[in-house]
C-alpha cells in the first residue's frame, strides 16, 4: 500500500500486517495533527468513508464508527 492511497483504503482489504500496521499509524498520525485543517479533511473523509460502507446489518460496528466520528470530528 502506498501512503498516497490511504484515504480509499478499508483496512479489511489489506493482506499483509505490516500494510494494516502502517494504515494504522496513518490515522493516529490524524487523529493526533487534528488541528491542522488538510489532516482534520483528511480524517473525516476517512470516517464518513467507512461510515458508508458498513451496511445495515452490522449496526453495532456502524454504532462505534459514528461515535468515533462524533467524538473526533463535531466535538473538537
Amino acid at each position: 500500500m502506498q501512503k498516497a492511497n490511504y484515504e480509499t483504503t478499508f483496512i479489511i482489504d489489506l493482506k499483509k500486517d505490516f500494510e494494516a500496521e502502517m494504515y494504522m499509524n496513518i490515522i493516529l498520525d490524524l487523529i493526533e495533527d487534528q488541528k491542522s485543517l488538510t489532516s482534520r479533511i483528511k480524517l473525516e473523509g476517512i470516517l464518513k468513508l467507512h461510515i458508508g460502507k458498513i451496511d445495515e446489518n452490522n449496526k453495532e460496528n456502524k454504532k462505534i464508527l459514528l461515535e468515533i466520528y462524533n467524538c473526533i470530528i463535531l466535538n473538537s
